[in-house]
């Protein structure tokens, strides 16, 4: 692939010599609970390896390792909101809708009360 021809490349530019290892267990590397790593970042953190790839770039893996500029943009960018440090709270079961929607669903909770004690009041059964 693309990066194997760009390691034969650069290899060969710059005379160096390398032995691919392919990856037992094939993770790109995660940080841990623990604040360990796993997979090819943990190889690269221990000097088990000299040179890993391809990576994706993340902000948690560039703390850790030296990336070069990305060979292939993509064009495909993730988006991702900055997580929030928050304390337990009861607010928090209000926060998956606007207050606008709480406020809609109140109203519809009173209107439809008021219509089933009517229609219970006005039934014969």
């Amino acid at each position: 692939g693309l990066a194997i021809d760009v390691l034969k490349k650069v290899t060969e530019n710059l005379g160096l010599r390398y032995t691919i290892e392919l990856q037992e267990d094939d993770l790109p590397g995660q940080k841990m609970p623990n604040g360990s790593w796993n997979g090819l970042v943990e190889r690269l953190i221990e000097r088990k390896v000299d040179v890993g790839g391809p990576l994706h770039i993340t902000s948690d893996r560039e703390r850790v390792l030296d990336f070069t500029k990305p060979i292939v943009n993509s064009g495909i960018s993730y988006l991702i909101k900055e997580a929030r440090v928050q304390a337990r709270s009861i607010s928090l079961i209000f926060e998956p809708f606007s207050t606008e929607v709480w406020l809609t669903l109140l109203i519809a909770f009173i209107i439809i009360s008021i219509l089933f004690y009517t229609i219970c009041r006005v039934s014969p059964y």
